[in-house]
């Protein structure tokens, strides 16, 4: 009788679990459907995401001979990556005169080829490619999936916010990009330190551009009150020397100076 009641234990014990386990199932399941209705990426990013790394690179290479097309975003910007990467290294080995190039030539040269959008999108990256030599398919993954993922949430109206958000973003590749080429385990604060030196000198980076802006603007306004002035005088000065119907076009035009002050 004893035994009897240890198995009928046991097997409603193993019948609550299995029963558990299935509702488990059920609620992934559920979970799973869910993330996928709310995900607004293209459906193609699943099967992506399901191919190893060979079948991934053979998708990479059809899609380069335009043999495919995917319309994901995110996989998208890693096709161009890995293309101006190619097109970069191919140029290193192949090409001595560009070798011999600076910096500023460099980009200049990819600024002005089919890549160039690309630049513009993602500046950062090109030029830690093209300046560097160094690029890494995972790190511009991962800052590539944080940048989309905090575009999702509401913007703030603050004034400075998205200049903020890229100045931080890219701060995140480049720390991404750091810790992709360490071949031990690193420090977290080296990696912290790596984010923030890359922040400040972003950081630093705008200001000056905004202050030069600032600049430049303030002494174009000067020098432009500065021409209307001396306009003014040469034609008071033809005025005495003109007849009457070109004195009173020149005062015309004197007026309109005036007003646009």
């Amino acid at each position: 009788m004893i035994n009897g009641i240890k198995i009928y234990i046991i097997y409603n014990i193993i019948y609550f679990f299995n029963i558990m386990s299935v509702r488990q199932q059920i609620n992934a399941q559920s979970k799973r459907k869910i993330l996928k209705l709310k995900n607004d990426r293209n459906q193609e990013l699943d099967k992506i995401s399901s191919l190893d790394i060979e079948q991934k690179n053979q998708l990479y290479k059809d899609i380069k001979n335009g043999d495919k097309v995917i319309n994901d975003p995110i996989e998208n910007a890693i096709i161009n990556a890995n293309k101006l990467w190619d097109d970069i290294k191919k140029k290193v080995i192949d090409n001595d005169d560009f070798c011999k190039l600076d910096d500023t030539k460099k980009v200049e040269y990819y600024q002005n080829t089919e890549f160039k959008e690309f630049y513009i999108t993602y500046p950062i990256v090109c030029r830690y490619m093209i300046c560097m030599g160094q690029f890494s398919t995972k790190a511009f993954r991962r800052f590539l999936t944080k940048s989309f993922e905090l575009a999702k949430k509401p913007m703030s109206r603050e004034k400075g916010y998205n200049e903020e958000q890229w100045i931080q973003r890219q701060s995140d590749y480049i720390r991404f990009l750091w810790e992709s080429y360490q071949t031990s385990q690193f420090d977290k604060k080296d990696s912290d330190a790596i984010w923030n030196n890359s922040y400040e000198v972003l950081k630093k980076e705008f200001s000056d551009f905004r202050k030069m802006h600032d600049d430049i603007s303030s002494k174009l306004k000067k020098e432009e009150k500065v021409n209307k002035k001396e306009l003014i005088k040469e034609m008071i000065g033809r005025m005495s020397d003109e007849d009457e119907t070109i004195s009173k076009e020149l005062l015309e035009k004197m007026k309109n100076l005036k007003s646009s002050k």
